[in-house]
């Protein structure tokens, strides 16, 4: 029963190692790419740059995309609109114009949205307005899809990481327990063998002090007959 415990913890490591390493290997096959779509934000229903994180909470997502764009600013917040945004900014990865850009995280029980809108100063970017600036900012937020699903596997890992700890210290715990145990049954074996030992002593004890004991009784029947023959006279023949 002990053994079977052991062996199953060991097989309880060996899953969550299995698991780690299929997180990271399903990372690239389950990341999505970004898409546009008109979408309403504070300024009216304008064509926006949409990403959906699967596993990834809007908390978590928020946090990585502030950290995402503060290499070129950093963003202010509409809590009204529960947007945040930034005016006049340059991202020469997207364009060489000054942008203004919004942006959204909306969360999805579990999972959450990105929503871009840039504005290029005369228009908010689209197909038919700015495709140029359009495929430029898909890219940059594939890039950040990239990031963002790298922290979290990151964070998942941690996480894995210390139930492995957890796991790796609870089995040592029962490998002490075990050896533990094989030590009282040493000692047992030892008291055993010491008892079986004393029980043979004690048996020759027994016969020799049974002996004593039978001459004993004798001696004192040979002393009582003689205490009744004291005084009394001896028949002459």
């Amino acid at each position: 029963m002990y053994r079977t415990k052991i062996k199953m913890m060991k097989q309880t490591i060996t899953t969550l190692f299995v698991a780690i390493f299929l997180a990271f290997a399903g990372t690239a096959s389950a990341q999505l790419e970004a898409y546009d779509k008109d979408v309403t934000m504070s300024l009216g229903s304008q064509p926006a740059i949409v990403l959906d994180m699967n596993e990834i909470s809007s908390r978590d997502a928020e946090e990585y995309w502030q950290d995402f764009v503060k290499e070129y600013v950093k963003l202010k917040r509409n809590r009204r609109a529960d947007e945040y945004y930034a005016k006049g900014i340059s991202i020469p990865l997207v364009s060489d114009r000054k942008l203004d850009i919004y942006s959204k995280i909306e969360d999805l029980k579990g999972s959450s949205r990105l929503y871009l809108w840039i504005d290029n100063g005369g228009a908010f970017v689209s197909a038919s307005e700015d495709p140029k600036t359009l495929k430029a900012a898909k890219n940059l937020v594939n890039d950040f899809a990239v990031e963002a699903e790298k922290l979290h596997v990151e964070e998942l890992l941690k996480a894995e990481a210390k139930n492995l700890a957890t796991l790796e210290k609870d089995l040592k715990g029962l490998e002490k327990d075990k050896e533990s145990y094989e030590n009282d049954i040493e000692d047992a074996k030892e008291k055993i063998a010491k008892a079986e030992k004393n029980i043979e002593e004690n048996a020759v004890a027994h016969e020799e002090k049974a002996i004593e004991i039978d001459t004993q009784k004798n001696l004192i029947i040979r002393m009582k007959e003689r205490l009744a023959s004291v005084g009394k006279k001896k028949t002459k023949m």
